[in-house]
């Protein structure tokens, strides 16, 4: 087990998983991480991203979106991306304090259609995070197919 010393801790299994998958970092940054994942007997080869958004969001965080569309244009495989995005798309997502802002809930949702991103439906409660009379929905998965 291999550790990537980011400013979140990702613990990644850098050349197998029991001898079964090869996973491989392709990209990294503070606050993601890109892999290809493949069986090593063949098979088909995906990618996933893990994200930790910054919370602040009143530029919508330009360089981790940029860095986000970079990798997009890249996938022409299956790709799965999930985590903690700091972005909404839909202004229920967010209860407390302000409400969302309207333009950078497009610009997420620009995003996933410019790659063909289709959100994984997650399962649980309505809000991932609280603190301070705030709840909001902010841990999402999305995959291109």
């Amino acid at each position: 087990m291999v550790s990537i010393n980011l400013d979140i801790k990702f613990w990644l299994v850098s050349t197998s998983i029991s001898g079964v998958l090869d996973v491989n970092v392709v990209v990294h940054s503070p606050k993601m991480v890109h892999v290809s994942i493949q069986n090593k007997s063949g098979g088909c080869r995906w990618f996933m991203t893990t994200v930790d958004g910054d919370p602040v969001r009143t530029s919508f965080n330009q360089q981790f979106w940029f860095d986000l569309t970079n990798i997009g244009l890249s996938m022409q495989d299956p790709w799965m991306l999930v985590g903690d995005f700091n972005a909404y798309l839909h202004p229920n997502e967010k209860k407390g304090m302000s409400d969302p802002n309207i333009s950078s809930i497009n610009q997420f949702e620009k995003f996933l259609d410019d790659y063909c991103l289709m959100d994984l439906n997650f399962q649980g409660p309505c809000y991932t995070w609280e603190a301070r009379g705030v709840t909001e929905r902010l841990d999402m998965a999305f995959s291109n197919s």
